[in-house]
């Protein structure tokens, strides 16, 4: 698949670019978060053309062949560049979603050309914004420091585009995933956290913001300080420490929340509350950056509860089965975890 040398048009006319934007799916994400690791060069062009197609009625026209899945999965497995030939068929799909994405986004895009036009025309040209992606796969915790000394802990399968060097007059950054921010104050320039339809802004505090991809919501969960937060109908939450906001089916609603079960992580702490043995196994793939291979029908049954503090993945499988009271065995290889009966 060879987009390298795309612009923003061609991303907008590309109908497996635009599923990944309107309709969330995991075949389509970990495509696309691997081609823009690969091409990080090719980042900002992505998100300009991922800003206009949310901000149209773009409907999703174009169902992929099984042969164009089949080369999608060979370059997310192999980390390749794979080029698809389309039929003369697709092609006409392709052209009639290009035309019709293209008379969807003509008034934003004549009204882009027209303020930075008397931008420039007016105003004494500004150094381009140079941005970083950093990038955790499952298994990966970071922690690091931006340009203004805001630190910043970043969760596994998780990632945050933010500037080399902050402007005069704001501070932004863009998550996907999960990360704990402790912002350097700073009264004339406001930090803000844009994680899909959500903007989050502080001067100074510490908070955490969840955006999952997959179920479609928006956690923040304030810590220290004050935030507001913002959504995409101009709805503004303001929150003290200790409560949390939630958007969900573009609603938001203002509640509490416990740090060890809604962000232990942090504190590299692992904790289930009343999970089930699904959800168990998810988290423990993306906490070590393993997979499971199941030879039984569940590591478990019912709901499980514990808390495990920097612990390795042996003691938490041991913990997990005394726990669960179920006499399971496990077999630790590499980054493959197999579970059978005993």
């Amino acid at each position: 698949m060879e987009y390298e040398d795309y612009s923003e048009y061609d991303f907008l006319k590309d109908d497996f670019f635009v599923r990944w934007v309107k309709n969330y799916d995991k075949e389509t994400d970990e495509f696309w978060k691997q081609w823009i690791s690969d091409h990080p060069d090719k980042l900002e062009t992505v998100l300009t053309a991922r800003q206009i197609i949310q901000s149209t009625g773009y409907k999703e026209k174009y169902k992929l062949s099984s042969g164009e899945k089949k080369d999608i999965l060979e370059y997310t497995l192999q980390k390749k560049r794979v080029p698809i030939n389309l039929d003369s068929k697709s092609k006409n799909r392709f052209n009639f979603i290009f035309i019709r994405a293209a008379a969807a986004c003509i008034v934003i895009l004549a009204a882009t050309f027209s303020y930075y036009h008397l931008s420039k025309t007016e105003q004494p040209s500004q150094k381009e914004i140079v941005y970083t992606l950093k990038n955790n796969p499952a298994g990966r915790k970071t922690t690091f420091q931006l340009d203004d000394g805001t630190v910043v802990r970043l969760n596994a399968e998780s990632a945050l585009r933010y500037p080399e060097h902050f402007t005069d007059s704001k501070r932004v950054v863009y998550l996907e995933g999960e990360a704990f921010f402790e912002v350097e104050r700073d009264e004339n320039r406001p930090f803000s956290v844009v994680t899909g339809n959500i903007t989050t802004q502080v001067l100074g505090t510490s908070f955490y913001v969840k955006n999952d991809l997959q179920n479609k919501d928006i956690q923040v969960a304030l810590v220290s300080g004050k935030v507001s937060v913002l959504d995409q109908s101009g709805n503004t939450i303001m929150l003290e420490p200790d409560e949390m906001v939630t958007y969900t089916n573009n609603k938001i609603a203002k509640g509490t929340f416990d740090r060890d079960r809604d962000f232990g992580w942090v504190d590299k702490r692992l904790t289930f509350y009343k999970a089930g043995a699904d959800e168990v196994v998810k988290r423990l793939e993306k906490w070590y950056g393993v997979k499971f291979m199941m030879e039984r029908q569940q590591m478990f049954e019912g709901p499980f509860s514990g808390v495990f503090e920097n612990e390795s993945l042996e003691n938490v499988l041991k913990g997990i089965r005394y726990g669960s009271g179920f006499d399971f065995t496990y077999k630790i290889n590499g980054k493959q975890v197999t579970i059978k009966d005993n």
